[in-house]
């Protein structure tokens, strides 16, 4: 569980299909990201429910700052 307004990124290791981001301030609904594209990195939590991704095929990192 990631607080509201922490800082995240999915970075891409390869190309993703069906990507779902859901309690973030930009959300994606089975999206295509193609290996090196930025559409994943520099977002921000925003649901004190939490945050959820799902991802149909591919792989990546979930990367988030914690603290000042």
């Amino acid at each position: 569980d990631l607080p509201p307004s922490t800082p995240f990124s999915l970075v891409p290791l390869a190309d993703l299909h069906g990507l779902d981001i859901q309690g973030a301030r930009w959300e994606l609904t089975q999206a295509t990201v193609p290996l090196g594209h930025s559409l994943t990195l520099s977002n921000r939590t925003t649901s004190p429910d939490g945050l959820s991704i799902r991802l149909g095929q591919g792989y990546g990192v979930l990367i988030a700052r914690f603290g000042q």
